[in-house]
């Protein structure tokens, strides 16, 4: 996979069987080579639990989910890599089964995006770094496990681009989407308000990254780390001697060394990364698909 840009995940379910062919013969017909895996989900243990399935298997430094429903446009990848910008995802309008545009606003963090007016389908360029940093899809939801994992990366910091083309065809008249009634979609809307609606996103939409807030005073060489234990506790560093004050899975600074031991009298930690400063930079993502 040598120069690839993306990997498109494909999950399918019985019932898409007969359709997800046309979604196979999208992926192979991008202007830019690009690999895809398959996951056949005969138990219909969902959606999510296909995706984390084909992630698994990934080596380029995106991933893009692509529903057995759904067609890419030849030019997918190859435009959506032009609009990419460090530690975003990139999302485009799509067109609807009838062939209609339907477009996008261009910041992801209007309200109506948790409170289920605004539609974001899973099909994104999106670095693994970020799918890695919210530890894929939740599968035990019964739906909105994508309206779910999207809202979890902004949670983190990182927004979306948009892409202004229809990249892709969501096929809302095909499968188990044709069948959805209202009382799904309040069921989805409500499990997004109780698990997000009150949860404060990152700065987006051109006011810069805040990033997290990192308690403690910051010294050369310093790492964050993530506290494990709940309530607030004093610590002494092993290597350092320097006293931490931290807890309730706070984010603070901590000596390297410290922060490697990894544990000081029962108290535990992780070191954090950072997706949106690991994830790939604009130039190397160009060059990947020949545009630069």
């Amino acid at each position: 996979m040598a120069g690839n840009l993306t990997t498109v995940v494909v999950a399918v379910a019985p019932y898409h069987r007969a359709i997800a062919t046309e979604a196979i013969q999208s992926i192979r017909a991008q202007t830019i080579e690009t690999p895809f895996i398959v996951i056949d989900d005969p138990e219909e243990r969902g959606a999510g639990w296909a995706r984390n399935r084909g992630a698994e298997q990934v080596r380029t430094p995106f991933v893009t989910f692509l529903d057995a429903d759904d067609l890419l446009a030849p030019t997918f990848v190859e435009q959506t890599a032009r609009y990419y910008q460090p530690g975003k995802f990139v999302y485009t309008d799509w067109l609807d089964h009838n062939g209609q545009r339907v477009q996008c606003p261009d910041c992801t963090e209007l309200p109506g995006w948790v409170q289920g007016r605004i539609f974001q389908p899973v099909t994104t360029l999106l670095p693994m770094s970020l799918y890695k940093a919210v530890e894929g899809f939740d599968e035990s939801l019964p739906t909105a496990e994508d309206a779910d994992f999207y809202q979890k990366i902004r949670h983190l910091g990182s927004c979306g681009v948009r892409c202004p083309y229809p990249l892709f065809t969501y096929r809302r008249d095909r499968g188990r989407r044709a069948t959805r009634d209202e009382a799904t979609y309040q069921q989805m809307r409500s499990l997004m308000l109780r698990r997000h609606g009150r949860k404060r996103n990152m700065a987006c939409c051109g006011e810069g990254h805040i990033g997290t807030v990192v308690s403690g005073n910051y010294q050369e060489g310093d790492v964050q780390v993530v506290a494990l234990w709940t309530g607030n506790r004093n610590l002494t560093g092993p290597f350092s001697g320097r006293r931490y004050h931290s807890g309730n899975h706070k984010v603070f600074w901590m000596d390297r060394q410290d922060a490697q031991a990894n544990g000081i009298n029962g108290l535990t930690w992780k070191i954090k990364v950072d997706p949106l400063t690991t994830a790939p930079d604009v130039d190397t993502v160009l060059a990947a698909v020949g545009l630069k």
